[in-house]
């Protein structure tokens, strides 16, 4: 009788064991994924996929200044002027434009030649260009002047390089941009959508907001599908 009682004490004390180490791996495996959840990171395969190497967060406003135009045509001349509203990036500086002929070459290089959609030869001061407008014997001349810039934000941009980092191919991954304010509150979401993006490669992503808050915006974070 004894004998029976040992065996069965020895077999409920395995059986407590045995239960004991199942509940610690389920344990853990419940830990793991509500560390992953708290850190914003989604378990799925295809989100665990994809980086963000490098990005930018820029805000724009509006640049204006003033051009006027001679034309010479041959034997005939004429004469234009307008005005001209460009998207600049917020760190564009024009303080002291007119004396300082470094800020004029940038802005003149980096930001209105390459919305002219045409060749021109700047003058050395960097007040103006000419450029042929037909044939090789006509010609114009455009001088450039009161470059003022907006107080006023017009939209953010988010651009940057994304990559692949899974072994498996992305038929179409979606990068989701979430915008907050100062305090931590969701203003926004925008989403850039690429396709058919094989393992280690990488892509170039970019969104735009425009909304009601963007006045508000202060950082961001990433969603990925």
């Amino acid at each position: 009788m004894k004998k029976h009682l040992i065996v069965i004490g020895t077999v409920v004390l395995l059986l407590a064991v045995g239960l004991s180490g199942c509940i610690e791996q389920i344990s853990d495996e419940t830990s793991n994924n509500n560390d992953g959840s708290n850190n914003g990171e989604d378990s799925s395969e295809e989100t665990a996929s994809i980086k963000i190497l490098t990005y930018d967060l820029t805000k724009y406003r509006v640049l204006k200044y003033d051009w006027h135009e001679i034309q010479n045509f041959g034997l005939y001349t004429t004469s234009n002027d307008g005005t001209v509203n460009l998207d600049v990036p917020w760190s564009v500086d024009i303080k002291d434009v007119a004396y300082k002929m470094a800020k004029r070459k940038n802005i003149c290089l980096n930001y209105i030649e390459p919305n002219l959609g045409y060749d021109v030869e700047w003058n050395t001061d960097y007040w103006g260009y000419e450029y042929d407008p037909w044939t090789a014997s006509d010609s114009a001349k455009v001088s450039l002047s009161n470059f003022q810039l907006s107080n006023e934000i017009k939209y953010w941009i988010v651009s940057g390089i994304a990559k692949n980092v899974g072994s498996e191919f992305l038929n179409r991954p979606k990068i989701t941009v979430n915008f907050y304010n100062s305090a931590d509150a969701w203003l926004a979401k925008e989403t850039d959508t690429e396709y058919n993006i094989a393992s280690g490669y990488t892509w170039n992503f970019e969104v735009t907001y425009n909304g009601k808050y963007k006045n508000d915006v202060d950082h961001i974070d990433f969603e990925f599908e």
